[in-house]
């Protein structure tokens, strides 16, 4: 992924997604449990769910993306809930946010003005 662009990140789980009430994914800095979220994504809601291929679609935003530092590890972690109830324990994952070309908005490293 690279920040300044819209993704669409595709997940699996080794569980079938009919059988998924609710997932949160959340988006951290840091690897770790306790570590503040960045940016939070709900199913269903925000992500969207392929059953043809048994894959949720977690959308970034141009915005999303610049939430997280460039050419720097970030990491999803997710409470998925069952239609049952039960809540299976999922890993924490890794991701990288790759640099780009585009400024950041509202980094203008060079304004003109005429006048």
């Amino acid at each position: 992924m690279k920040n300044g662009t819209t993704s669409i990140l595709p997940v699996r789980f080794k569980i079938n997604g009919a059988d998924v009430e609710s997932i949160i994914f959340l988006f951290k800095q840091e690897k770790s449990n306790s570590a503040p979220e960045i940016l939070i994504k709900n199913y269903p809601g925000d992500v969207t769910y392929k059953e043809e291929c048994n894959v949720f679609e977690v959308p970034f935003s141009e915005a999303d993306t610049w939430l997280f530092a460039e050419d720097e590890l970030f990491y999803m972690d997710t409470k998925i809930t069952l239609i049952s109830g039960a809540i299976p324990e999922t890993p924490i994952v890794t991701l990288r946010m790759h640099p780009t070309l585009f400024s950041k908005p509202g980094d203008d490293d060079e304004t003109s003005s005429t006048g």
